[in-house]
């Protein structure tokens, strides 16, 4: 393993349970991105580049309404990832919120032909779904502070 795939092992422990054809083809396939505070990673009616593990810093997922005002619906910090990008690969269809770098990122972004055959594996797809888990239910917590407060 390199210094890549140990980053990810350690801000993603559930990955270690991966066989090591799945962490190889992650260290090769997988595109290291540096990105600069401030551009958008990704926008509203795109195609899904990938599938990104947030090795450092943070990024900021919104909607934006067709007025220009704009709803944040969760931030991506080290050590998480992004269900909009996962929502789109599984669904195969575009993005429908937009990302932004709110301080400079360091990205590990698996293409989406390799997602797709990571999820025969139990550990990752474990993963992706438990990601959507709690996703589901923080969208809970803020439908309930809503309607009850």
């Amino acid at each position: 393993m390199n210094a890549t795939t140990d980053t990810l092992s350690a801000l993603y422990p559930l990955l270690s349970g991966l066989s090591a054809n799945a962490r190889q083809r992650i260290e090769t396939e997988g595109r290291l991105l540096e990105i600069p505070s401030g551009p958008r990673i990704f926008d509203e009616h795109q195609p899904c580049v990938g599938f990104p593990f947030v090795l450092s810093g943070q990024v900021k997922v919104g909607k934006a309404s067709a007025s220009g005002r704009e709803l944040p619906l969760y931030r991506v910090h080290a050590g998480e990832t992004c269900v909009i990008s996962s929502a789109c690969l599984l669904g195969q269809s575009d993005y429908n919120a937009y990302a932004i770098a709110e301080s400079p990122l360091q990205i590990l972004l698996l293409p989406p032909a390799l997602f797709q055959q990571l999820l025969s594996e139990p550990a990752f797809r474990q993963f992706v779904f438990r990601l959507f888990a709690e996703r589901v239910a923080d969208l809970m917590q803020l439908v309930e502070a809503i309607a009850f407060q």
